[in-house]
């Protein structure tokens, strides 16, 4: 059988934004702690505290970085979000003072199609 043809998908690891990133962590995470786990020279409890010792410096590791992240761009982030909040604020705004004018225009129309007579008698009140 050959290849040289064949389509194979191409993976990127930066294409698929941080979840693809994130998934491919965690495969590498379960597939080396299965390889621990069948390699592990030690006994079973020797092997569950030094995965226990290595998943807690995992995670502490993990919340320094993000700790570090926040602190070099928290800023921005909160920035952007403000900045959107603002948008969305003015949009709403926008959208409804518009709706109330149309309502007022629509009130204003109606009520002075009601005010003229419909019997064609322009102003006269019927005797």
């Amino acid at each position: 059988m050959s290849y040289d043809n064949a389509e194979f998908p191409v993976v990127s690891a930066t294409s698929g934004g941080s979840t693809s990133t994130f998934m491919i962590f965690a495969a590498g995470a379960l597939v080396g702690a299965a390889v621990a786990l069948v390699m592990a020279p030690a006994n079973g409890r020797e092997t569950r505290v030094y995965l226990n010792q290595r998943g807690r410096k995992l995670a502490d590791d993990v919340a320094t970085r993000g700790k570090e992240i926040w602190n070099e761009h928290g800023a921005q982030v909160s920035a952007a979000v403000e900045q959107g909040y603002k948008r969305a604020t003015d949009a709403i705004k926008s959208r409804v003072s518009d709706a109330v004018e149309e309502g007022k225009t629509t009130y204003r129309e109606a009520k002075d199609h009601a005010q003229k007579p419909t019997d064609g008698s322009f102003g006269r009140q019927p005797s």
